[in-house]
């Protein structure tokens, strides 16, 4: 009985190992698409302020004209 119970003890936590390095895969997955997804974020931040900048003077020219 002690044996069995050893064995399914040992199949369990050989069946946990698996489900906790799969999770482990996953969560590296997750975090190098989020590191990723943030430096499209800083790349598109930094696209949207040079139009901003470009916008601002076309503005300025657009009012000395007007």
């Amino acid at each position: 009985l002690q044996q069995t119970e050893m064995q399914t003890q040992d199949t369990q936590l050989s069946q946990l190992s698996a489900i906790l390095q799969r999770q482990k895969q996953i969560g590296l997955a997750i975090g190098s698409e989020i590191q990723e997804q943030n430096e499209m974020l800083d790349r598109l931040t930094e696209d949207v302020d040079r139009v901003g900048g470009k916008l601002a003077g076309a503005r300025k020219q657009l009012n000395r004209l007007g």
